[in-house]
């Protein structure tokens, strides 16, 4: 164990070195408020209009973006309008932990790590980010030797890409099918997202780079997919934004919180829950989830008082959320 730890922490040394060294300059766009990347678009949200989607595009290249842990923000709506449908419950526990509950995971209060706290996994996922490749690249059934031999930590909030992932053992169980066909019979359908999907080997997305232009593997996410699987449009991402502004999504409830982050931030269904602070008490109150991969970076957030919502993506990650925020009237 010592020695494994020895060699993590040379890696990790290697990493960051690697990283200042590959840092030489981000590409942005300054007709999109300065976004990280080549291709990207901004999609602005007000009450009783069409949405204004602003966009720089590749011809060569398709329309799908990776939107990373937004993934979860949709995984839990679907797990919501089960939950409002008597299909399971927040106190449904988990097939391969009893111990943890669905409200565990979906609030980030599991006690599982950000990841799996195997040295095999941990090594394998930080090779992999280093050389610009998937992270998430484990074999079938790994998922659940990942839950099992996790080390569980205090049951306080702490963000869990495992916990996140957990969930794909629910859809078939309660959910009538598995994680893929349930998100596009109960999401994507409903609301017209015709072109969101979870991403496999035949989608059709486009590489993405890291903020020093370096080409990123695309993250096909197989079990892990709850947690980071899904590439959207911004065309689809959109109609998303306005059904939750409207108030009109499958699992509205999902944006309704559950559990406090801090002092001025709670969590729901996998949403994230920002308040006015005492300090600033003008500050708007933002409904949100963020997500990026090696190659990829999205926003999505509202403001539930006005029914303004915005979205943010682009194929670099970086400062979609510090936009995003900005455009709400709240500095990230």
């Amino acid at each position: 164990m010592k020695n494994a730890k020895y060699v993590l922490f040379v890696l990790a040394a290697v990493i960051l070195i690697t990283g200042i060294i590959k840092r030489p300059h981000t590409a942005t766009m300054p007709d999109l408020e300065g976004l990280n990347g080549t291709r990207g678009a901004i999609v602005h949200i007000k009450p009783g209009t069409q949405p204004n989607i602003r966009s720089i595009e590749d011809d060569s290249c398709g329309q799908l973006y990776e939107v990373g842990s937004l993934s979860k923000a949709m995984t839990g709506l679907v797990l919501a309008d089960a939950i409002d449908k008597g299909e399971l419950s927040l106190d449904t526990p988990l097939p391969s932990r009893p111990e943890i509950t669905v409200k565990d995971l979906v609030t980030h209060t599991s006690g599982l790590p950000r990841l799996s706290n195997k040295p095999t996994a941990i090594f394998s996922s930080l090779i992999n980010a280093t050389l610009g490749r998937n992270p998430y690249a484990f074999d079938e059934g790994s998922l659940s030797h990942h839950i099992n031999e996790a080390t569980l930590g205090d049951r306080t909030y702490e963000y869990s890409n495992l916990g996140a992932a957990a969930t794909y053992e629910l859809f078939p169980k309660y959910l009538g099918g598995d994680y893929a066909t349930v998100m596009k019979k109960r999401l994507f359908e409903p609301l017209g997202m015709n072109n969101t999907e979870v991403q496999t080997a035949d989608s059709k997305v486009c590489t993405g780079q890291n903020e020093a232009g370096v080409s990123q593997q695309r993250w096909t996410m197989t079990e892990y997919a709850p947690a980071g699987g899904i590439v959207s449009t911004p065309q689809d991402l959109a109609l998303l934004a306005q059904a939750l502004a409207t108030n009109s999504a499958p699992g509205q409830s999902a944006l309704e919180p559950l559990t406090k982050r801090s002092e001025n931030s709670s969590a729901g269904v996998f949403w994230v829950i920002d308040s006015p602070t005492d300090t600033n008490p003008n500050t708007p109150p933002i409904t949100w989830h963020n997500g990026a991969t090696g190659g990829y970076g999205s926003f999505l957030g509202l403001n539930p008082d006005t029914g303004e919502a915005v979205v943010v993506v682009s194929n670099t990650p970086g400062n979609q959320t510090a936009i995003g925020k900005k455009l709400l009237g709240k500095e990230a």
